[in-house]
């Protein structure tokens, strides 16, 4: 199962939160005034997570442990990258 994102409310606070591919919250993106917005970061956030290219820099991560400091900043840089090339959302809300 990808990462994927929901909307959700507590009563008081609306957000999309990002869920792990075992369904646990990952992150929770807030809105108050302009939902789409939040909805455009949590999507980006589950594009950049579900990127093949981060999937297979996650399988080597075991393997570079003396590395892995700099891995990390490999995965930062590939969520940057993905923004500005307009990175498409494949997924449907709440899914």
């Amino acid at each position: 199962m990808p990462y994927t994102y929901q909307r959700f409310t507590d009563g008081t606070d609306e957000t999309f939160d990002v869920l792990n591919p075992d369904g646990s919250h990952f992150v929770s993106i807030p809105f108050w005034d302009h939902p789409p917005s939040a909805e455009h970061a949590a999507k980006l956030i589950v594009d950049a997570l579900n990127s093949p290219a981060l999937e297979l820099l996650r399988a080597v991560l075991p393997y570079a442990e003396a590395e892995a400091e700099r891995a990390w900043k490999a995965i930062e840089a590939a969520h940057a990258f993905l923004e500005p090339k307009g990175a498409t959302c494949s997924h449907a809300e709440g899914k």
